[in-house]
Parts: structure tokens; sequence; C-alpha cells
């Protein structure tokens, strides 16, 4: 994102960079900056998923597989998100649409990116074959 920012700064002329160049650069850095991750702690994640699944009506996600390198595959493209779950006695998370369920089983992570407009994206890693399940809101979601 940032280097789109010094892109377009550079596609000015020198007139306009010389006024642009600076305030470009430091808006963008700010909402970089604005974005943060945060690791869920496994003692948090039941209660994480209920206000997740509480806070999501209407909000269409993309959820995308990525497994060591070796495959990255789209499960799920811009569906209407009924909720996410994790059961602490199977040990499994769902992420739940109305013709789809996607298990994630014994996750040893559960990472989220947020910024100033809210949740982002939840990363889901699988403890069995450390592959990560990457859920993106289309449109960030207050939590």
């Amino acid at each position: 994102m940032l280097l789109h920012a010094v892109s377009a700064v550079f596609q000015l002329g020198r007139e306009e960079k010389n006024t642009l160049c600076g305030f470009t650069l430091i808006k963008q850095l700010q909402k970089e900056v604005s974005v943060m991750s945060e690791s869920i702690a496994k003692s948090q994640w039941k209660d994480y998923c209920d206000n997740v699944s509480k806070a999501v009506k209407d909000a269409v996600v993309e959820v995308e597989v990525e497994a060591l390198g070796i495959f990255d595959k789209i499960e799920a493209e811009w569906l209407p998100l009924l909720g996410i779950t994790y059961d602490p006695k199977d040990d499994v998370v769902s992420i739940l649409f109305e013709k789809l369920d996607h298990m994630i089983e014994k996750p040893v992570e559960i990472t989220v990116d947020k910024g100033d407009q809210g949740l982002n994206s939840i990363e889901i890693t699988s403890g069995e074959d450390a592959a990560k399940t990457v859920v993106k809101f289309r449109t960030p979601v207050k939590v």
C-alpha cells in the first residue's frame, strides 16, 4: 500500500511533489500504522468467536487457505458470514455460511488484524499441518 502512495507521488509534476510528497506519505503511514495484529489467547477463543458472530450480521467474507507454500486456495469467495464458533471440547473452529461450513481442527493460533474501522481479518493456524485459514472481511466489522 505504501508503495502505491510513493508511486503516485512520483507520477506528479515537480511542484505538486513538493507540496504533496510529505503529506501523502505521512497520511499513508498513519493508515498503515493504525492496522494492528493481535494474537488471541486460547482461553479467550470461544468468547471472541461468539462476539464476532454477534457482530457479523450482513458481513461478507472471503476464506482463503494457505498450506506451507504448497497451495493457496479460496474456500469461499465473498459470501455472507453467519458466524464463527470455537468448540473447546472438540478443539474445532467452524466458519459458518448458509450452505457451507469450513472447519479447522486442532487450531494452535488465532490472530486478528484490526484497524480504526474495525476487524479486517482473522487468521487461524491449524496444528496438524500448519495451514493458515484467513477470513477477510470485505468491509471492517466492529467487534
